[in-house]
């Protein structure tokens, strides 16, 4: 068995725990598909997890699903789609081994805007008389333009990356940097929020397996 006849009997198991016998021998002769079956394991033990503990709102899920239909990773053949199947038993493992790298940006886009839209709430519209208040000032001083923070160094998995993967991890990258960022500038407005820098602490570490993982692919 060859590493392409592993991962095509991988994608039509029902329980991608219960390897064949012939699947069990190639594994073990085979670091790079013993490598990834770990890893693909432990990202769907992860996103169980993060399904049973909390249930994002339905904002949270219709905001990724925009997101993954502008990086084409949602399609819809059929009345169901990609995004439907995110909660099914064993839809980590039946992704092509060849993009499997993207359940790792799924699942911290998932945790960085459930994150978001947790500890920031939605700013409700403004009321008839807050309008009125608001237009009362006829000249008011610009607001000063805050500098932006410079972007990270790009890290050095990502810059030597092939061609056609290294856009993908550096938007994904930049996308966790935001994310980080944005955390900062709350906990700035909200130092005594305690929650915040916890939630914080795990988006940079978040960022720091997202690396981990690039690198182990990249290895192989």
């Amino acid at each position: 068995m060859n590493c392409g006849e592993f991962e095509k009997e991988w994608q039509e198991l029902d329980d991608p725990s219960l390897l064949s016998p012939g699947m069990e021998d190639h594994r073990r002769d085979c670091s790079p598909c013993a490598e990834w079956v770990r890893d693909v394991n432990l990202i769907r033990w992860q996103a169980r997890q993060m399904v049973e503990t909390e249930a994002p709102p339905d904002r949270v899920w219709l905001h990724l699903r925009r997101r993954l239909e502008q990086e084409g990773l949602v399609r819809e053949p059929g009345g169901r789609g990609l995004l439907a199947r995110v909660l099914a038993f064993g839809w980590l493992p039946r992704l092509p081994m060849g993009l499997a790298y993207a359940s790792v940006f799924v699942l911290a886009l998932v945790g960085a805007e459930y994150l978001r839209d947790f500890l920031i709430p939605v700013a409700s519209p403004p009321t008839p008389t807050t309008a009125m208040v608001q237009k009362a000032p006829e000249r008011a001083a610009p607001p000063a333009q805050a500098s932006k923070p410079p972007e990270p160094p790009i890290p050095t998995v990502i810059a030597k990356a092939s061609p056609e993967k290294r856009d993908v991890y550096l938007d994904r990258w930049r996308q966790l940097n935001s994310s980080i960022e944005e955390m900062q500038g709350f906990i700035v407005m909200h130092p005594d929020d305690l929650l915040a820098s916890e939630q914080l602490s795990t988006m940079q570490e978040q960022r720091t397996r997202f690396l981990v993982t690039l690198a182990r692919w990249e290895e192989f």
